[in-house]
């Protein structure tokens, strides 16, 4: 049974995209997300780059459109979809540099977050940074909650995102998740990721710029 937020049954789980790259590339991945959606959940797209094609494939599914009226501001974007959410679960995708091939990264992701407590808001990623850890921002789940709490700040450099939001939940006493088979954005593809990758046997996400050295690794069609 989904969550109750504000009175209502709503999806568990709401995915966010902000297009910023070409129609071609930003609909293949967001097939892709289709292509893996679970019953519970909502798909916003703020597009930063409006074009009538993605408010079209949108209507079509039944996705959430918005037009972000700050174009280019990631933060600001990022904002506009927590605040419209409505899922117990907030999930944002780097479209620039993610391609989704498992088919139950989602359920995967919203199960892993369920085993924790609400003092552990947000999970991916978690790596290293100076003295402290924070959670990588291409690739996360959050509880929206939490999130529409505690908004980024517009005005925020796009590539230190990650590292403020970390900063505001240490700051609120609360914790991050390391999820162990997800592979954000940032990670490098070299020889040792190819070894971990078989290695851990699961695969979930890999960067766009390497879809096609993967699938022939892997094999795959």
């Amino acid at each position: 049974m989904p969550e109750m937020l504000n009175g209502e049954n709503n999806p568990i789980v709401s995915i966010c995209l902000v297009p910023y790259q070409n129609e071609k590339s930003f609909l293949t991945i967001l097939s892709s997300v289709k292509r893996t959606l679970i019953p519970d959940s909502e798909v916003i797209i703020i597009d930063n780059n409006p074009t009538n094609r993605y408010k079209a494939f949108c209507k079509k599914f039944d996705f959430i459109y918005r037009h972000n009226a700050n174009k280019g501001q990631l933060a600001g974007a990022t904002n506009l979809a927590i605040s419209i959410a409505k899922g117990k679960y907030f999930i944002y995708l780097c479209t620039n540099h993610i391609y989704i091939y498992c088919p139950d990264w989602l359920s995967y992701m919203t199960g892993y977050m369920d085993r924790f407590d609400e003092r552990y808001v947000m999970g991916g990623d978690v790596r290293p940074f100076k003295n402290y850890n924070h959670i990588q921002g291409g690739l996360y789940i959050g509880r929206t909650e939490w999130l529409k709490a505690h908004p980024y700040s517009p005005s925020h450099p796009f590539s230190y995102m990650d590292v403020e939001i970390s900063k505001v939940i240490m700051r609120d006493r609360k914790k991050m998740i390391g999820i162990p088979l997800i592979h954000s954005s940032m990670k490098g593809w070299n020889k040792r990721s190819h070894d971990t990758n078989i290695k851990i046997r699961r695969i979930k996400i890999v960067h766009a710029h390497q879809i096609k050295d993967y699938v022939k690794f892997q094999g795959w069609k």
